[in-house]
């Protein structure tokens, strides 16, 4: 409603309540927030003002809001506001309600603007409503009608046929141009007659080559064998050096509580030796002592005396002499305990050689299994180039297109995409059966290099005949399926078909698919020995730090082909996995992108990872 067409009648008599505060008029429309300033506003002036009244409004504090806050004024509010009364301002007429208005706008005000009668038949006349008739007694085109309602469907007959006849030029054009293709194909079939000697001379090559390798092999599994016996040795050896800790470990345990007597005895001794060394001194004060009243005294009485202090003397001496007996049997047992001590702690020397000797076994022993399954999957690419890629088309095929199942609206979208190597089927809601109906008949005909499936509700049966075509597809670069839910299942069918058969996938983006720690073991596996995947996207995922000391340690130690790794906003990856990181960072030679950002990492954590990666140049590092 545009209140440029009537007047407000009686305005004086309504309250300012009533008002809107941008443009000072009754509400039209009126919208409130509730939770904000708790104002009203008409709605189109709000639009138009979001901004300003965000920074200008005491209420809001300043803060920034969006439409989503915004709430219709009730229903009685309304009926209130439509009510009152207006003018038209075209033709005059007062005491119109304002709910009325455009009734009255678009069936009775006598000026509104309307269009001639002959229309249809081409008028161009816009007027008033009060000066149709006028102008209908006079209208050409309506006097006309007859011969320009000929003339129109003789035109719109012209229009068909030219239509038609664009239609035959353009399928005589696709006539040419699939000639042309046929010439292509022939030529190219003849030129394939030709190379046939040549093929059959390959052939020949790759038979010499097939019993060259069949003879690496031969030497890989003998080298395998001996890399077991070996390993078994160093178990062995380890069992045997963790019998030895064990035993150490017991004769600590032992020998702990003797520690803590010795450490009592030691003390007793001590305090035992404060009271003998008094005792000493004591004596020896009283000798002395002793000495001065013999040199003074005289006579015999005085020498009595001075023997019955010696023998009092001689009486506390003999009461010392258990105490100091004791003392030698405590400085004894010290010094026994002293050796053990001793015993212990060379025992402790031992303990931690042969827990440094343990962790270079257990690393020697890490290292002979990471080479004894690289040589297993050389030895399974091996095979495959000998004998070719197990056949999965059967697997495939076998899921047949239910009878009679089309879609006419995807055929048609799919059809319209024959000329492009991107299918993109975003948002397409695809079923089971068209996913099964799109590999069956399309991705065997049209060599695609990319395809889209973003936001598609996928089953896991859809994934089966997706992942399954990825065995036998040698066409396909680029593979996009984000915003699906894929279960461990399908992603352990995916990691098997890109594992040895896929040979020309590309980049592989599987973010906001809800891929747990599980799903990553199984893309972890599939890294090991993939050979041709250069860019891998996980993020918005569930992946936490349980599954990241395996993929880090596939890409560090395993793939060299992956460049590009985005693992972002999995929000349960921490400090716990920097070190995977770091060392996956420093150790991959050919990785060039990591972007790991919106996880759950420290500030220090963060720091630590950059430093890391300024050691390399080149390297994209985003977190």
């Amino acid at each position: 409603m545009n209140t440029n067409d009537f007047i407000y009648l009686h305005l004086d008599e309504l309250s300012p309540d009533w008002e809107c505060s941008l443009c000072n008029n009754p509400f039209l429309d009126p919208v409130y927030f509730p939770s904000r300033c708790e104002q009203t506003f008409c709605r189109q002036c709000l639009q138009s003002n979001y901004e300003k009244h965000a920074t200008s409004c005491t209420h809001c504090n300043g803060k920034t809001f969006s439409q989503q806050d915004v709430q219709n004024q009730v229903a009685l509010v309304h009926r209130i506001l439509d009510s009152l009364s207006v003018q038209c301002r075209h033709c005059s007429q007062q005491d119109i309600k304002r709910g009325d208005f455009l009734q009255h706008m678009r069936e009775n005000c006598p000026k509104r603007n309307v269009p001639c009668s002959a229309k249809d038949v081409k008028c161009p006349w816009n007027g008033s409503h009060d000066q149709l008739n006028q102008h209908v007694h006079t209208c050409p085109y309506e006097q006309l009608r007859a011969l320009l309602t000929e003339l129109l469907r003789d035109r719109n007959d012209l229009d068909q046929l030219q239509n038609d006849h664009q239609k035959l030029a353009d399928r005589s054009k696709e006539q040419e141009d699939r000639i042309k293709q046929l010439e292509v194909v022939n030529q190219e079939l003849n030129t394939q007659v030709i190379q046939i000697p040549t093929l059959i001379e390959q052939f020949n090559q790759g038979a010499n080559e097939n019993a060259s390798l069949k003879q690496k092999i031969t030497v890989l599994n003998e080298g395998k064998e001996t890399l077991t016996k070996q390993i078994e040795g160093m178990k062995e050896n380890l069992d045997k050096k963790l019998a030895e800790i064990d035993q150490l470990r017991k004769e600590v345990n032992r020998l702990t509580p003797i520690e803590s007597e010795y450490e009592q005895i030691k003390t007793a001794h001590a305090s035992l030796k404060e009271q003998y060394d008094a005792s000493q001194a004591a004596l020896a004060k009283l000798q002395e002592y002793t000495q001065e009243r013999v040199n003074r005294l005289r006579g015999e009485e005085q020498i009595s005396v001075l023997i019955q202090e010696k023998q009092k003397l001689q009486e506390a001496l003999d009461e010392l002499q258990p105490i100091k007996e004791e003392h030698r049997a405590l400085f004894g047992y010290y010094q026994k305990s002293q050796e053990e001590n001793d015993y212990l702690k060379q025992q402790m020397n031992n303990y931690d050689v042969i827990q440094s000797e343990n962790q270079q076994y257990r690393q020697r022993l890490a290292i002979h299994e990471r080479e004894l399954e690289k040589r297993a999957i050389e030895i399974k690419h091996l095979k495959l180039k000998i004998n070719g890629p197990t056949d999965l088309s059967s697997n495939l095929f076998c899921l047949a297109i239910p009878n009679g199942y089309t879609n006419p609206q995807l055929e048609e979208f799919i059809d319209n995409c024959q000329r492009s190597s991107l299918l993109n089927l975003n948002n397409e809601k695809l079923s089971e059966d068209d996913l099964n109906l799109i590999v069956h008949k399309y991705f065997t005909t049209f060599k695609y290099k990319s395809v889209i499936l973003r936001n598609n509700a996928l089953t896991e049966r859809s994934f089966f005949y997706l992942f399954s075509f990825l065995g036998v597809n040698s066409t396909l670069t680029e593979l996009c399926i984000s915003d699906n839910i894929i279960s461990d299942q399908a992603l352990q069918q995916l990691s098997e078909s890109l594992s040895f058969r896929n040979s020309t996938l590309r980049r592989l983006v599987l973010n906001g698919n809800q891929i747990d720690d599980q799903g990553l073991a199984h893309l972890s596996n599939m890294l090991k020995s993939n050979r041709t995947l250069r860019a891998l996207g996980l993020h918005e995922n569930l992946i936490t730090d349980q599954s990241i000391e395996g993929f880090c340690g596939a890409v560090r130690y395993f793939n060299q082909t992956l460049e590009e790794i985005t693992l972002y906003s999995n929000t349960c990856i921490s400090d716990a996995s920097l070190d995977y990181f770091e060392g996956m960072i420093t150790d991959n030679q050919v990785l060039q992108v990591l972007w790991i950002h919106d996880c759950r990492f420290s500030d220090e954590g963060k720091m630590k990872l950059q430093q890391t990666a300024e050691k390399k140049a080149t390297f994209n590092l985003q977190i």
